[in-house]
């Protein structure tokens, strides 16, 4: 409802010439909302490279693939977890830093899922901790005949 109309009688004595009582707590509510919503999206976050339904064009088979996780810096509390088709994707393969991983792992052409599990801090989150899960369902790796 806020800004669907003007009412001059709602004016305060001494305000700015067009700035009515009812707009201004309109605006702060807005603002309220729009700082609420930046603390909570802002909390934490968990990024996996490549991406669902990347298609990598493999060159040979089994193809490299570097895997790469991001996520907040000092938020990690435990993990990351790394799955790929359902098999554990060796944490000694992975270089982990305070602000992500990396790790390269060799697969056959074809569809393949990757799952990536940490546990997070969150401010706001019962515990003050957040089990993130993320899948990706379609990687996939095409040969090709000739790759430039």
């Amino acid at each position: 409802m806020c800004g669907l109309f003007h009412d001059d009688s709602l004016q305060l004595p001494g305000s700015w010439p067009s700035a009515t009582l009812f707009w201004r707590v309109c605006m702060l509510r807005y603002f309220v909302l729009l700082c609420t919503t930046f603390c909570l999206v802002g909390c934490t976050s968990l990024s996996v490279k490549p991406d669902n339904g990347d298609t990598i064009t493999a060159t040979q088979s089994p193809q490299d693939v570097q895997i790469s996780l991001t996520w907040p810096n000092g938020d990690l509390i435990s993990g990351p977890t790394v799955a790929i088709d359902g098999v554990s994707f060796p944490n000694s393969a992975l270089t982990v830093t305070a602000t992500g991983a990396t790790g390269t792992a060799h697969l056959l052409n074809g569809q393949h899922t990757i799952l990536v599990q940490t546990i997070q801090k969150c401010w706001y989150c019962s515990g003050n901790v957040f089990n993130y899960s993320v899948s990706h369902n379609s990687l996939c790796l095409r040969a090709c005949q000739q790759c430039s």
